[in-house]
Parts: C-alpha cells; sequence; structure tokens
C-alpha cells in the first residue's frame, strides 16, 4: 500500500488478512486489481484469479494510520481482508446496489452475489450469457435494477435485485465491446465502448439509441459531471465532455414505447415480438418487430449533446477510471496506463496546460474511487506488463488471463 498526497494505491505492496491463508496473502500482495467500489464505510476491490479484498473503515483516519506505520503488516491486517469468492476467474468489475447488497462479475460471464455486504459471495447463473465472453461493467440503479455489460455488446437487465435477469445484446455491432457505464437518474442511462461507441436510454434499458460520438477509439471510462454534462474517456489520452444531457433527457422517445403503472392490467395484443419489460414503479411494452433493441436515428443527439475535448497537450495515456472531486474547483482526476494521475480542474475546461500529472511506481491504474472521507483510493498492477497487456487489463475485454 503506498500513500501519496492522500492518495491511496492498491497492488504490490497490498497487506491482506490475517484471517486469510499465507498463499491467499502472498499473491493478493502483488497481484493485478482492476476495480474498487466504495459504499459507505465499506471499500471492495476485485481482480485475478478472482481476488476480492474487503475493507471497513470504522474513523476516517484508520487506513492512513495503518499505511503510515514503518511496520505497516500488523497494523493494516486488520483493515484488509481478503475474501473467498470460491473462482478463479479474473473478476473485472465491482458495484454496490444498497448497504447490504453488492454484485462482481468477470471473464466467463461470471456473477457474483453478496447479501451482507461482501463478507460471503455466490455465484449467480445467466444462461443465455456466451460463457466465454467476460462481463466489463455493473450499473446499479436504487433500488433494484442491475444492468451487466461486456465483451461482444452483450448485456443483462435484473429489476428485482439478481433475482431473475433478461439477457439480451444490447448492440447489433458483435465485434464489439461494452465498457463503462453511469445513470442519471432511474430511466436514463449510457453506455460507451470500443469504436467510439455511445448508446443511451431514457427508459430503463426498453430501448437505446446511438448518441454522436466525438472520437473513433475505445472508451474505458463514463461518469456525470452534473445534471447536464458527462465525462467519457479513452485511448490515447482523448477525454471530453458532453453537454446538452439536460435537453436530451427531455426530449420525446424517439421510437414509441407504452408506460403503464404495475398494478394495471396489461395486455400484448399489438404484435408476437412485443416484450414486456419491468423497470421501477413502471412496465414498458416494447412495440417493435425489430428485433434489435438500437434506434439508429442519431439526428436528435447530434443537434442536442455537444463534445469538447479536454486539453490535455502531448498526453498519451489510456484512461480507464475517473472521478469528480466535489471541491471548489471541480477537479476532475484521471487515471490511466503508465501509473499516470491527472487532475484537471474543470472549471478550466477552455484552458491550455492547466492540468497536474503525477506518476506512481503503477504499471497502470484501473480503477479509482473517492471515500467517504474524501481519501482516494486506486487499484492496479504493479507488474511489468507489455502496452498490449496494459490495455488488456484496462479494457477488461481480453480473452486470456492478466498474466
Amino acid at each position: 500500500m503506498i500513500i501519496t498526497n492522500n492518495w491511496i494505491l492498491i497492488g504490490l505492496l497490498l497487506v491482506s488478512s490475517a484471517q486469510a491463508d499465507d498463499t491467499s496473502i502472498k499473491y493478493a500482495r502483488k497481484a493485478t486489481f482492476l476495480d474498487i467500489e466504495i459504499n459507505g464505510n465499506i471499500q471492495i476491490a476485485v481482480g485475478e484469479q478472482g481476488l476480492i479484498l474487503r475493507s471497513e473503515l470504522n474513523s476516517s483516519s484508520q487506513l492512513v494510520k495503518a499505511a503510515q506505520t514503518k511496520n505497516s503488516n500488523k497494523s493494516s491486517q486488520s483493515d484488509w481482508q481478503v475474501i473467498p469468492s470460491n473462482i478463479s476467474t479474473t473478476l473485472t468489475a465491482v458495484s454496490a446496489l444498497d448497504n447490504k447488497i453488492w454484485f462482481a462479475v468477470g471473464h466467463n460471464s461470471k456473477v457474483l452475489f453478496s447479501n451482507d455486504a461482501g463478507k460471503t459471495w455466490q455465484e449467480k447463473i445467466i444462461t443465455e450469457a456466451d460463457p466465454l465472453a467476460p462481463w466489463l461493467e455493473i450499473l446499479t440503479v436504487a433500488p433494484s435494477t442491475v444492468v451487466l455489460i461486456g465483451a461482444y455488446g452483450q448485456s443483462a437487465l435484473s429489476v428485482d435485485a439478481g433475482k431473475t435477469w433478461r439477457y439480451q445484446p444490447l448492440t447489433e455491432e458483435a465485434e464489439f465491446h461494452l465498457n463503462a457505464a453511469m445513470a442519471f437518474d432511474k430511466t436514463h442511462w449510457l453506455v460507451v465502448g470500443e469504436a467510439g461507441q455511445v448508446y443511451a436510454t431514457k427508459n430503463a434499458g426498453a430501448k437505446w439509441e446511438n448518441i454522436n460520438s466525438p472520437y473513433e477509439g475505445s472508451f474505458f471510462e463514463v461518469q456525470p459531471i452534473n445534471d447536464d454534462q458527462i465525462l467519457i474517456a479513452g485511448l490515447r489520452g482523448n477525454a471530453f465532455v458532453g453537454s446538452g444531457f439536460a435537453k436530451w433527457k427531455a426530449e420525446q422517445i424517439a421510437e414509441p414505447i407504452i408506460a403503464k403503472p404495475i398494478d394495471d392490467k396489461i395486455a400484448l395484443e399489438s404484435s408476437s415480438k412485443a416484450q414486456l419489460i419491468l423497470s421501477e414503479n413502471n412496465a414498458y411494452i416494447s412495440d417493435s418487430e425489430n428485433s434489435s433493441n438500437i434506434i439508429n436515428d442519431t439526428a436528435s443527439s447530434q443537434e442536442i449533446i455537444q463534445w469538447q475535448r479536454l486539453p490535455l497537450n502531448e498526453v498519451e495515456t489510456w484512461f480507464g477510471s475517473a472521478v469528480i472531486k466535489n471541491n471548489t474547483s471541480n477537479d476532475l482526476i484521471l487515471a490511466g496506463s503508465r501509473g499516470s494521475i491527472i487532475n484537471f480542474p474543470l472549471q478550466n475546461l477552455g484552458t491550455t496546460n492547466s492540468y497536474t500529472i503525477k506518476k506512481t511506481s503503477f504499471s497502470a491504474l484501473s480503477s479509482i474511487a473517492i471515500d467517504t472521507y474524501a481519501q482516494i483510493i486506486a487499484v492496479g498492477s504493479s507488474k511489468s506488463l507489455q502496452p498490449n497487456s496494459l490495455m488488456e487489463i484496462q479494457s477488461k475485454v481480453l480473452s486470456k488471463e492478466v498474466p
């Protein structure tokens, strides 16, 4: 564990729980981790070989004090625990639905579920999912909606906290991977992926539309900035702020969707292709003969959504994770390849050279998060990897395991 300017980096120097066996501890200390989620005082990181780490902080200074102790093995062992996952498949993403319910996903379409805040895990099976394809991202929307996206355009939706799933590829372009997702609210969501793909839904996944994209390369991150703006980031230092989403959300859905309260009687009379989709307090009926759930009319979004590239001059880092700090300068924190951490004050969006770059000892930073005490925690890899392998870790889509 490394602390630098309020950053806590987990990887090669990670100290794990004394409750785990010695082999797990030794392996976790030098393992690659791909995602971290913080929900209240619970922090969970996931990575290669099914590794799950869990920390439950009782005070704002507990983790910092442990990491700053010279002989931190003893004091830190009570902070991070190796939690059995009962699988050896690489885990790529983790997310909390509420204080108790958590999900983790990974290669071979593995889905793990916890109902005790990550203390124990069990496997969930989505029978239609491609057993050779990885899930790459989890979108949780309280109180009970969970969306999984992954390689080759696959996606799955649960509206009952993971008890049942509806599997349907999000796109017809099966060669493209979907890497990241975000939600403005219970019904307005965005997904980004390879080849500059940006998809959006206004009705909780009943239908998706192509949003005009500012870049043809891969995106690995999407984050809301405020009610009107989002950040998308990806390869070769490309990060963009999109504006106009408040107006986009107010626009009518491009393809008719009938919505009625669940308590009403709903009849699927219009077509044998009609689908009933439950979401929160509504039931959506999709009355389209088209098997695709993508609306291919981008005219409205092209007129509404405007993109501005962050002026990150001479930055070749690919970005895999970002967070927005709610401070006076509204700082955007980007992390990615080469262990680079970039701090960009969004108030200086139109100004060149207004960012700072910090280098860490990590080869790649896969995920960052802010805890309740405004500490930023990052996970990644300290291994010496070739550039292609680094990209494989960050995109979370490769057929082979992390070396």
